[in-house]
């Protein structure tokens, strides 16, 4: 990070690297890499940060210190969204440049504090921020409720798969890529 950030010689005060994604026994599960480096405006940064919810994996992102001070830190509020929040307010402020070198491996486990984190206080809160999102204006009502619908399916369809291959939902195990419910 630190080479790439030299380079880039502090002309974007958001960079977002890329990622492996690794199991619990270190074992590259996918690679989230960009096809190119490239900024992208507030309203694509927005776009895509509400359109994915692993866009950003946090230690893959470096932030100019200053910046904090224009935009505020994290807000406990937001509780376990907090980040999204926080990018939020730094992407529509500033944009993010996307560099397609890996910098990090992001851990994937059913220890992580995330396995628990999406509930009834969770979903509140990201409708909220959609409605701030909404609010900021950078993004047509089309295109905020187009990121809503693309970013649940992201949240439901990777907490799903992580919640059932941890064997953490009641009556339903995973095996030999197979999903199986209890009675069925």
């Amino acid at each position: 990070m630190v080479d790439g950030l030299a380079e880039l010689r502090g002309q974007y005060p958001v960079v977002l690297f890329g990622v492996k994604v690794v199991d619990d026994q270190e074992r590259v599960m996918k690679r989230q890499i960009f096809r190119q480096d490239d900024y992208l405006s507030p309203h694509d940064a927005l776009t895509q940060l509400f359109s994915n919810s692993s866009f950003v994996r946090f230690p893959a992102i470096a932030i100019q210190r200053d910046v904090f001070g224009q935009v505020g830190y994290f807000n406990p509020d937001c509780k376990e969204p907090c980040d999204l929040e926080m990018w939020m307010r730094l992407f529509a402020k500033h944009g993010v440049y996307c560099c397609r070198s890996v910098t990090v491996a992001y851990r994937v486990h059913s220890q992580a504090l995330t396995m628990g984190s999406f509930h009834g206080d969770t979903v509140r809160i990201l409708l909220a921020l959609f409605e701030r999102l909404s609010e900021l204006g950078m993004l047509t009502e089309r295109e905020v409720e187009r990121c809503k619908g693309l970013f649940f399916h992201s949240v439901c369809v990777g907490g799903g798969l992580a919640t059932v291959a941890a064997g953490t939902l009641a009556g339903v195990s995973a095996g030999d890529g197979i999903i199986r419910v209890a009675g069925t």
